[in-house]
């Protein structure tokens, strides 16, 4: 129970009498607590599932195309303890890196800020393309323990970082471990919330940026290097023939408003999910809510110039 609503989670432990829990409720009973039964069909329904899920898709492509219409696109959201399910008649697609090869839709993690790079044409001088999209965006963001306590600069501290994670072919999902973010949480300071995005132009002029302008430089290069990858090229030829495609991902989330709206809301995450629903579903690059967002603010970002103004 939380706050009076009735957990949702599977129960896997029967503890005394006769309640069913979850693993999480259940962890402060353990030496009262017993395991439930497992399926031993399990695998088996699952798989019949996930051919009927997908079975659903086609049907519905088959129908669109019969209508002379493309597929619909929509995001969704996955949770850590909980397996997606696609809206009825849509095929889930996963742009996640660790999400080739998942049984329950199709997966495209070449499609993941982990997976695309390099970032070459960043227009700062003294630094290195960086390896992937997800590392650029990361590694530009400034914390509170990396800053002058006068001047607000960055320390010596955040530049080594970055040149170091331009460089690192591997990944980085955060900027720094959980232990190093609590410590930031004890001190006060929001571990989730940098103060702010740091990058340089072409003349070595630093600027400072906020979450949301932060954006600017992730969606501009998801686009760049989304629409060179061969598993774009196929999503693309999934919605041309009547495929109804949902995002999933971890910060996706269902397009209630306009695209613009939700870009421009800092409260909410716009990921490599979002960005991938524009990508399909707006055939103007003109009208992505990052280009409009650009040329409302054109002065704000003179090194993306070159990128959204081909």
């Amino acid at each position: 129970m939380k706050r009076g609503s009735r957990c949702t989670n599977k129960a896997y432990w029967r503890c005394a009498g006769s309640d069913y829990y979850c693993g999480v409720h259940s962890a402060g009973r353990r030496s009262s607590r017993t395991q439930l039964a497992k399926d031993p069909n399990a695998a088996k329904k699952r798989v019949q599932l996930y051919a009927r899920w997908k079975q659903a898709a086609r049907n519905a492509a088959a129908h669109n195309r019969a209508h002379g219409r493309k597929g619909h696109v929509r995001c969704g959201k996955m949770a850590m303890m909980r397996a997606p399910v696609p809206d009825d008649g849509f095929l889930m697609v996963f742009p996640n890196r660790r999400h080739q090869t998942r049984p329950d839709g199709f997966g495209c993690s070449a499609l993941s800020p982990m997976s695309l790079g390099p970032v070459d044409e960043h227009h700062q001088r003294d630094l290195p393309p960086a390896l992937s999209i997800e590392n650029y965006h990361q590694f530009n963001k400034v914390f509170p323990n990396e800053v002058d306590a006068d001047s607000g600069e960055p320390l010596p501290v955040f530049f080594e970082k970055q040149l170091d994670a331009y460089r690192d072919p591997e990944p980085h999902r955060h900027k720094y471990p959980r232990a190093e973010l609590q410590r930031m949480a004890d001190a006060g300071a929001n571990p989730n919330a940098p103060l702010y995005c740091y990058h340089l132009d072409d003349e070595g002029g630093a600027h400072h940026y906020s979450y949301l302008e932060s954006r600017m430089f992730y969606c501009v290069w998801m686009e760049r290097l989304a629409k060179r990858a061969d598993a774009f090229a196929e999503l693309r030829a999934m919605r041309d023939d009547g495929y109804n495609l949902q995002v999933m991902g971890y910060d996706g989330y269902a397009v209630t408003r306009s695209v613009d709206e939700h870009f421009a809301d800092a409260s909410r995450p716009f990921g490599h999910e979002l960005v991938i629903y524009c990508l399909l579903t707006i055939d103007d690059p003109a009208h992505y809510p990052w280009t409009r967002y650009y040329h409302a603010h054109r002065d704000r970002f003179p090194m993306l110039r070159e990128l959204v103004e081909k």
